[in-house]
């Protein structure tokens, strides 16, 4: 069976969209693409550690809907409730003490 590449145009991708595209080929992903794809990510955030953290933390920083807000924050009442959550004091335990 040949493997099929379709080519994606990045241009009208939203960060999202692009993001939400990667994970999918990862899963899909024989151990061969997956090491390439980490040593690729590796030497990139190797080369442009400070860049790639400022990135994810503008990511962050970006403003909020109201619905994206309640969407949160039921997500999270949703975890509680589930008891995917960790309190902070095992959190705080975890972490040795320098």
């Amino acid at each position: 069976m040949q493997t099929q590449f379709h080519q994606i145009n990045h241009n009208v991708m939203e960060r999202d969209q692009i993001k939400e595209q990667l994970h999918l080929r990862i899963e899909q992903a024989d151990d061969r693409l997956l090491h390439v794809l980490t040593a690729l990510t590796e030497a990139w955030f190797d080369q442009y550690p400070q860049t790639a953290m400022l990135s994810a933390y503008e990511d962050a920083l970006r403003p909020m809907t109201q619905e994206e807000l309640v969407e949160r924050a039921l997500e999270s009442e949703r975890a509680i409730q589930a008891g995917e959550a960790v309190d902070i004091e095992e959190i705080l335990g975890a972490v040795p003490v320098v």
